[in-house]
């Protein structure tokens, strides 16, 4: 899995975003879409050698299943800076019965398998974000809790989806 999301981010940050000549970037995503959304901005600013070409505006990310204190962590501290996302939608549900039963045993493993990882085994697109007080992220975050899981898909239909898109705004 890390192989293919590395390649999905080098993809969008190497070959999708420099041909583009666009204002605005912008992310949906879905499950596991939302790490390649969140580390695909992460290594754009952090490798750019200068001022970005564009702007990265939105990043929603729907059910996502990454930990709830990644916005929060240093993994993604360029997300406080100008040149991160002007705004991160969070839509999570605790009905979400696959986060509920599957992202928890990921988490399990992948604590099995490395020393330092300290994941909270709770997933983003279940819980919402946890910001600590002061974080710099907090006022660029909405967050809206579903009643239902089905408001946090992006195309019910399928059972397992996870899936990263971005949308651009032309100059």
């Amino acid at each position: 899995e890390d192989g293919i999301r590395d390649d999905l981010v080098t993809g969008v940050q190497t070959c999708a975003l420099p041909i583009f000549d666009a204002d605005e970037v912008s992310f949906v995503s879905h499950s596991l879409g939302a790490r390649v959304v969140l580390e695909s901005i992460e290594q754009t600013v952090a490798s750019a050698k200068g001022p970005l070409k564009f702007r990265f505006n939105k990043a929603i990310l729907t059910a996502a299943a990454v930990d709830t204190d990644a916005l929060d962590s240093d993994e993604f501290q360029h997300f406080a800076t100008r040149d991160g996302p002007s705004e991160i939608i969070v839509l999570s549900s605790m009905k979400d019965s696959v986060l509920k039963n599957f992202f928890t045993i990921g988490d399990q493993i992948e604590g099995a398998l490395w020393q330092n990882y300290d994941g909270t085994g709770r997933a983003l697109g279940r819980y919402g974000p946890e910001l600590s007080s002061g974080s710099p992220i907090r006022e660029k975050t909405r967050w809206y809790d579903f009643a239902d899981r089905k408001s946090t898909r992006l195309n019910s239909s399928h059972q397992i989806i996870s899936y990263a898109v971005f949308c651009l705004k032309k100059k």
